[in-house]
């Protein structure tokens, strides 16, 4: 998508009523859609929930920490659907 006025290109998340949408600032409208906006979004959703704890994740074999309010950690999270 890109702003009307200022035509500043965004990357948006197609829209679903029950996860929240994002949309990250690209920085040009040349290969756009390889824009990785996965890291950005795994951040936020660390920053949404208040970070990381101590425990490390519940899947199998993971042992990066969980977020908090998730016995998950980001990645697992991501993978699943989260978004928020």
């Amino acid at each position: 998508m890109q702003c009307p006025d200022c035509k500043q290109l965004y990357k948006v998340d197609e829209w679903d009523k029950y996860q929240t949408c994002y949309a990250v600032k690209i920085p040009s409208s040349e290969n756009w859609e390889a824009f990785d906006s996965e890291s950005l979004i795994k951040e936020r959703i660390v920053q949404n929930r208040g970070g990381l704890t101590n425990e490390s994740c519940m899947w199998s074999g993971c042992d990066i920490k969980q977020v908090k309010g998730s016995a998950f950690c980001v990645n697992h999270l991501y993978s699943g659907g989260t978004r928020a």
